[in-house]
């Protein structure tokens, strides 16, 4: 996957925010009207290109360059993005589900912090290269990168933030 493969990808996330962004100013029932009818649709896609020889062939003639290589073969992450947008929207309350939303479409930024765990860089493949090589040519740093990812990770785990986002709204 190329580097403008790859943005083309945090695109797609990033336009998931107009659901976030719906649901701070219309109603649940209008935001549900608009988004299970695209998560259906998206998915019924998906089923159909997975049996189907001649429209999997089409489809990924189309979509080749945005499908991580597991997605060829199982359902998109933008159809699982829809169908877990409906779920958060269906089922929790406009606060939490808003903020699952959000979370949904900038997670991975937003679990990153620049230089902790990982690095944010812009988008060229050169300053790209250049961490990969850093990270490649010092095991210390890279087992520190290590360490500090993992310790990230646990601090946003699923029961965690769970936990942070029922306390918030207990107090």
């Amino acid at each position: 996957m190329t580097l403008l493969d790859e943005i083309g990808r945090k695109l797609i996330h990033l336009s998931s925010l107009a659901i976030s962004i719906g649901y701070l100013f219309l109603s649940r029932d209008s935001v549900l009207r608009v988004i299970i009818p695209i998560a259906a649709g998206s998915l019924i896609l998906d089923l159909a290109r997975l049996r189907s020889r001649l429209l999997g062939k089409t489809f990924l003639k189309v979509s080749k360059s945005l499908l991580k290589k597991d997605e060829r073969a199982r359902l998109t992450g933008s159809t699982y993005l829809l169908l877990a947008s409906v779920v958060c929207v269906f089922f929790f309350p406009r606060p939490i589900a808003i903020a699952a939303l959000l979370f949904l479409a900038l997670g991975v930024s937003a679990s990153v912090k620049n230089g902790e765990g990982g690095y944010l860089c812009e988008p060229s493949v050169e300053t790209f290269a250049d961490k990969v090589c850093e990270l490649l040519t010092n095991d210390s740093l890279r087992k520190h990168k290590a360490a500090q990812a993992k310790l990230r990770a646990e601090q946003l785990s699923s029961v965690k933030m769970a936990k942070r986002l029922v306390d918030c709204y207990s107090e």
